[in-house]
């Protein structure tokens, strides 16, 4: 038998299948001291298959040697370097194999791949695309296209490239997942649950998507979820450093500092120099108020990646809460509209973003962000930016319209209702209402001294003090005790049953000031206790936060933990007693017993994380002695 007769048996078993049958006639071939294009690229094909890469990459370059005319070899050869991490030997037969025949559309791929990881976006995207003009329904293609537009803030873009994917390919496990992807970072929970859904029944091994079917649970504070998705893909993949870290920052969040150091731990032994495990080291440190620790942890992040927004806005979290002079914390803090959850809110009124030049004769919309709380905190830079000769518009929370409008009567309040908003007329400049503190707060003594600056409705406030008095002169002492959020509600919030000792206090009238239905344990500690805490069931501050304001105006003292209540009580000038945890939100700095922010505040802080006991013991005998210094 022939050379050629034994070459064709090969190519018979391997076109069936029969693998390691045709493996062997090929290395007859060869054997034979034939030099035997055709041989030496098929068995480089099954070498390669078999995971043995280097042998494949001699095979097929000795192939391409007795037979350069074939681009397809040539952008599989590049395919081989580049499974071996060998990217420059890739781009050369990449490149050589479009040379060849400019039609190659896995090449255009495989190029452009390789220009995604190393940054060159424009040049990948141009690659994709020739791909996709070659070869319209190449599902792959329009998969990765859309990772890198998603990547540069491109969603819609995103989200139809991915969509594009799942129409031609169906059964494309990382279709699906690419779509779920990108419609999670615009926030489509359900929409990107569903595709991650479809991903694993495609492919139920796929780890990533487990994965990214866990943080749909996070963000929908479905923590049982998020934790066993995380744990099912690091089951399935235990190399997966993202994963690790995912359910680390669960664990975190729960409070389990020492589970999740040790999944933090995990992802950078498996990556030293992962960003995101780096910066939730450093998260941990801050908030064990290891804070040296933590600035160097999320420095070393931005020494691997420099533009990872979390690292930047974690520094000024620090930055803003430990150093008098706050202009490089305000820096950092602008990094946070490159986070998803704060992309999302930005808003465009199609004029430039105030730069801190004179603001004299500028119409400027200063819009809300974040939560009621930080609206009314960021309001109190308003009265700067009037006095320096701004014609001010704010948009804002629906539910501050009112309290703003009476507040500021200079200014146009408007709701934020419309995304993108309504434009405004004349307007020069607008600005996220955070971003006015690194002009009018770039240091701790740069403060005004205005004891408030949000003026309640005094009517509804004086009707509601005569409603809670009922006739006596009695002080009326507004509570709050409970956080929702999501992240650390857990670390600020107090159990009311911990209250007793100071609620026993004589001589005054509690108010349940705290958002929420708190009937049940308002009604179960009265059971046990005797104490009432009168609730009016007219005021809703979840509905109307006017009204609110008025209710939290006719309190004598306000005792709270750390949420709207406070930010509220203080923005009117109420006398305010503020529960904090070992360490609290960067607003209420390190150490201080009082805030910049509200001069009307006094601060009670935790000496031990966890230990509210000692405080409120302390805070009741300060309520007593108030109380009889009246």
């Amino acid at each position: 038998m022939d050379v050629d007769q034994i070459f064709g048996q090969a190519l018979d078993h391997h076109r069936a299948g029969r693998l390691p049958e045709a493996e062997n006639l090929y290395r007859r071939v060869l054997d034979a001291g034939t030099t035997h294009a055709e041989a030496l690229y098929y068995l480089g094909r099954i070498v390669s298959e078999q995971g043995n890469r280097s042998e494949a990459v001699e095979l097929l370059e000795r192939s391409l040697a007795v037979s350069p005319d074939h681009p397809e070899r040539a952008n599989n050869l590049g395919a081989v370097y580049q499974a071996l991490g060998d990217t420059d030997k890739a781009v050369q037969w990449f490149e050589m194999a479009i040379d060849g025949d400019d039609g190659q559309a896995e090449a255009h791929l495989n190029l452009a791949t390789i220009r995604h990881a190393r940054g060159k976006l424009a040049d990948a995207e141009a690659g994709y695309r020739r791909a996709i003009g070659i070869k319209p329904n190449f599902a792959i293609a329009h998969s990765d296209l859309s990772s890198l537009l998603r990547l540069q803030g491109r969603h819609d873009e995103a989200i139809a490239a991915a969509a594009r994917a799942v129409e031609i390919d169906a059964d494309s496990a990382k279709a699906h997942n690419n779509l779920g992807v990108a419609l999670h970072e615009q926030n489509h929970l359900m929409a990107a649950f569903q595709s991650f859904k479809r991903a694993v029944e495609i492919d139920p091994e796929y780890a990533e998507a487990y994965n990214n079917m866990g943080s749909v649970f996070r963000d929908e504070n479905h923590i049982d979820g998020a934790i066993a998705s995380y744990s099912k893909a690091i089951a399935l993949d235990p190399n997966l450093a993202d994963a690790h870290n995912n359910l680390g920052s669960i664990l975190q969040r729960q409070g389990d500092w020492e589970g999740a150091r040790g999944c933090f731990a995990a992802a950078l032994a498996l990556n030293p120099e992962f960003p995101p495990a780096l910066a939730n080291m450093g998260t941990i440190d801050h908030r064990r108020n290891n804070q040296s620790e933590a600035l160097a942890n999320f420095r070393k992040a931005l020494d691997v990646d420099p533009e990872f927004a979390e690292a930047h806005f974690n520094i000024s979290e620090v930055l803003l809460m430990t150093e008098p002079d706050m202009r490089e914390g305000w820096e950092e803090h602008r990094w946070r509209w490159r986070k998803r959850e704060f992309r999302l809110q930005w808003r465009d009124f199609g004029v430039p973003v105030w730069d801190g030049s004179d603001p004299a004769g500028k119409r400027i919309a200063l819009w809300g962000e974040q939560g009621v709380g930080e609206e009314i905190m960021y309001a109190g830079m308003v009265p700067d930016l009037l006095d320096a000769g701004a014609d001010v518009v704010v948009e804002c929370e629906p539910r501050l319209v009112p309290l703003f409008q009476r507040s500021f009567p200079s200014v146009v309040c408007i709701a934020r209702t419309l995304d993108p908003p309504e434009p405004l007329e004349a307007l020069d400049f607008h600005i996220p209402a955070g971003d006015l503190g690194l002009w009018y707060r770039p240091r701790a003594e740069a403060f005004p001294k205005r004891p408030s600056y949000l003026l309640a409705d005094q009517c509804l406030r004086d009707t509601l003090r005569s409603r809670y008095q009922d006739g006596s002169e009695t002080p009326i002492i507004g509570l709050s005790w409970h956080s929702n959020n999501p992240e650390i509600g857990w670390e600020k919030s107090v159990g009311l049953d911990d209250w007793r000792a100071l609620l026993e206090t004589e001589q005054v009238r509690f108010v349940d000031l705290q958002y929420g239905d708190t009937a049940v344990k308002r009604d179960a500690f009265q059971a046990e206790t005797g104490i009432e805490i009168i609730h009016d069931e007219e005021i809703d501050q979840l509905k109307d936060l006017d009204a609110f304001s008025a209710q939290v105006a006719a309190m004598d003292l306000v005792v709270s933990i750390s949420n709207t209540t406070v930010h509220m009580a203080g923005a009117l000038g109420v006398p305010t007693w503020v529960l904090l945890s070992e360490v609290p939100l960067w607003r209420w700095f390190q150490g201080r017993e009082d805030s910049p922010w509200y001069p009307s505040l006094r601060l009670i802080r935790q000496r031990q994380a966890g230990r509210w006991d000692e405080i409120l013991g302390e805070t009741a005998t300060a309520l007593k002695q108030w109380v009889s210094g009246i």
